[in-house]
């Protein structure tokens, strides 16, 4: 079969095209090759062509990855195949369709597959069933590296996502799953699960390929790299294995006391990881225990100072407007945040507008609460306050004005 796999444009109105591909499809895309179909990935934003612009009639089967910020560039997309009376069978799969899959089946497409499904996908298809079916995962081991030789456009016209690391940087995965639980999450196929780490051997292939196509920079773009119990030698084994490339790697991570070790930092420097941006969320132990964020600032103190005394760069997540936040939690925090830049602690910040997503343990308390509100039209996530009323605990104007203050008392580069 030749199968075409799309992510679909925020909204067919935006005009930024996205910052980085996603892993998802081309991963894909590498699994069906392997069960020899010819499959294609395609970035609509990317390319800034809308569906109706894409010669469909070669394909079979026409699948789309669908989340919660692209479902309306997703359902455009699919209106376009029926007013081109496309013949091939269409198919969705990700995060929002895995959340809400009978709204999906109904924009009129043949299937919806359900969280992971590289260890079916090709027998989904094949069998040209429809409806909605639940998808397989694939042993951690067997999943193949990303086809970007099939992908469009070519992933080094990409901008990145930060300003940190320059050129664009290629996007890999070193781990899958994240055994927590935070309530503001919405990614529910990865959360909840128990931490898969991909064998070295593969590591490295993957990570000679991209040496050898000419990248210096690589974004391991894990749910969380590391902040849970890491194989014993593992990390080890990487930097022995890939280190020799001189890759800067950038990396995301959840803070720990008990699992993020001196001997684990400095494994992972010597693999090339150049920063971590560490999910800390806030400086108020109240609002981290609200968010189920199970850490505490022990542990945030603890991991930065570890990953600086290793040659890593520390890159904080904040969050403003979290679940009970309120103006003494947001001093808190400016507080903290000045006490790390003070001793060296912070490199970079990256400052998030909490917003409670659609599918959340963070929407269900909203609705029990009665302050639940949908997304407004067009509302683009992380970027601003989602509702003129803010927050039952603060309003649009104090959260605006803690995000500043954030800023200011810990003055590093602002990412984009």
């Amino acid at each position: 079969m030749r199968i075409l796999l799309v992510n679909p444009p925020i909204d067919y109105q935006t005009t930024k095209p996205p910052s980085l591909p996603v892993l998802s499809l081309p991963i894909l895309a590498a699994v069906l090759n392997k069960a020899g179909h010819k499959a294609e990935v395609l970035d609509l934003g990317a390319v800034g062509k809308k569906m109706k612009d894409i010669k469909t009639e070669k394909y079979d089967v026409i699948g789309f990855t669908v989340m919660t910020c692209n479902k309306e560039g997703a359902k455009s997309c699919i209106a376009d195949l029926w007013m081109d009376h496309y013949k091939g069978q269409i198919v969705a799969g990700g995060v929002y369709a895995t959340m809400f899959p009978d709204d999906v089946l109904a924009w009129g497409i043949d299937l919806v597959v359900t969280g992971e499904c590289e260890g079916n996908i090709a027998h989904i298809l094949e069998s040209g069933k429809t409806g909605i079916i639940h998808g397989e995962r694939m042993p951690i081991e067997d999943i193949p590296a990303p086809a970007w030789e099939c992908h469009t456009p070519n992933i080094n016209t990409y901008a990145g996502n930060i300003n940190l690391i320059r050129p664009m940087p290629a996007i890999t995965q070193f781990v899958r799953g994240c055994p927590y639980s935070c309530i503001f999450c919405e990614n529910i196929i990865f959360k909840k699960q128990h931490t898969r780490y991909r064998p070295p051997e593969n590591i490295e292939k993957e990570m000679r390929y991209l040496f050898e196509k000419g990248f210096h920079n690589v974004f391991v773009y894990d749910d969380e790299t590391f902040g849970s119990k890491v194989p014993d030698g593992w990390m080890a084994e990487v930097a022995d294995r890939i280190g020799g490339f001189g890759f800067e790697m950038i990396t995301q991570a959840r803070c720990s006391k008990k699992f993020i070790t001196p001997e684990l930092m400095r494994d992972a420097r010597r693999a090339g990881i150049k920063t971590i941006f560490w999910g800390v969320e806030s400086l108020s132990q109240k609002v981290l225990d609200a968010i189920k964020k199970h850490i505490t600032l022990e542990d945030i103190l603890h991991t930065l100072r570890t990953a600086k005394e290793a040659g890593i760069k520390n890159g904080l997540y904040i969050q403003i407007g979290s679940y009970t936040e309120n103006e003494i939690d947001a001093k808190e925090t400016e507080k903290g945040l000045s006490a790390l830049y003070k001793e060296g602690l912070v490199d970079r910040l990256q400052v998030f507008v909490n917003a409670v997503m659609p599918g959340t343990e963070l929407e269900q308390i909203g609705r029990s609460e009665g302050w639940y509100q949908d997304p407004p039209p067009g509302w683009n996530k992380i970027k601003k306050v989602m509702h003129d009323g803010g927050t039952p605990w603060m309003s649009k104007q104090s959260i605006y004005y803690w995000q500043a203050r954030y800023f200011a008392v810990c003055p590093t580069e602002k990412l984009t």
